[in-house]
């Protein structure tokens, strides 16, 4: 049985028992079970090495086998964007932005938000209808009001080949242009 107390950035602290088969992958489950950060946003550092998803805790090693394994965890939202920005399945990509809508519900979230609405943006003009309209549903949540790129993105979508595309962005403009004082 190897002990392993992870701790998160903010000071919260976990301590879970785990079996020296057992991976990261499987830790990184439990992490989001209790703290609900999504496993690809989280990278579990050991002393001075980030640990692999793969890697098992019989191969960590710890400096008194005694005492429990102290791991960091650091969130971190770059595996998303890369994913974003990728020539991956649709399926990824729209798994990749329900990701970051869960990640943008959380108030700790609100400085990287702006960051990733030029990748929204681009999504769009995905070939795939549910990419397209996902990118539309989080920029409407989550842009700032009269921010031009992302009207001018939403913009664009009315004249998407679909109609419910097109009603879609008749329905988020509004939301989006700011009416001014």
């Amino acid at each position: 049985m190897v002990v392993v107390v992870v701790q998160s950035m903010s000071g919260d602290e976990i301590t879970q028992e785990m079996q020296p088969h057992h991976t990261v992958a499987h830790l990184k489950r439990i992490i989001e079970n209790t703290w609900g950060v999504p496993n690809i946003c989280q990278n579990i550092i050991a002393g001075a090495a980030t640990l692999s998803d793969d890697q098992h805790f019989d191969d960590c090693d710890t400096n008194d086998p005694g005492l429990p394994l102290s791991i960091m965890m650091v969130v971190s939202i770059d595996a998303l964007a890369r994913r974003l920005r990728s020539n991956s399945s649709e399926e990824l990509r729209r798994g990749a932005l329900r990701i970051l809508e869960r990640v943008f519900l959380s108030e700790k979230a609100r400085g990287a938000r702006q960051g990733f609405i030029p990748d929204i943006c681009n999504l769009v003009r995905d070939p795939d209808l549910t990419v397209r309209w996902a990118a539309v549903d989080i920029l409407t949540k989550f842009a700032e009001k009269g921010d031009e790129r992302v009207i001018q993105s939403v913009r664009a979508c009315l004249f998407d080949q679909t109609a419910d595309m097109r009603y879609k962005a008749l329905l988020a403009l509004p939301k989006l242009v700011d009416k001014g004082p």
